[in-house]
């Protein structure tokens, strides 16, 4: 499977199902692993509606820096409204237009509160 959320949504289903359950689930469809995931009770649902959380505050340091630098970015956010199971994307946009880089982290969801999420590359 491509993704990390995949794979461990794939281990997770193989291990309390047994695989050939799991396996003949799959064959019949193309289905998110998440939502997956949820409908088998591995999960928790908590869709939430309107607005989910607000970004308090974001910080790259060091701002600049020559190639191989490590950059650390820490974002606050505010959950105001529970989400569930989800996947919090990091996406980096090269200057001049070079090839954008992602990274997918799997989250079981937030409850209300404030949190700090931080990323190094």
């Amino acid at each position: 499977l491509p993704t990390k959320v995949e794979q461990t949504v794939c281990d997770l289903g193989c291990t309390i199902y047994g695989i050939e359950e799991f396996i003949k689930i799959l064959s019949n469809t193309d289905i998110d692993p998440i939502w997956y995931c949820e409908i088998v009770r591995m999960c928790p649902i908590k869709d939430c509606q309107g607005t989910c959380l607000t970004i308090d505050d974001m910080s790259v340091v060091p701002a600049t820096g020559p190639v191989g630098t490590v950059f650390e970015t820490v974002v606050h956010f505010t959950v105001t409204n529970e989400t569930g199971t989800g996947e919090i994307i990091t996406e980096i946009f090269p200057p001049n237009g070079g090839v954008p880089l992602s990274n997918g982290q799997l989250v079981s969801g937030f409850e209300l509160g404030h949190f700090n999420l931080t990323v190094k590359l």
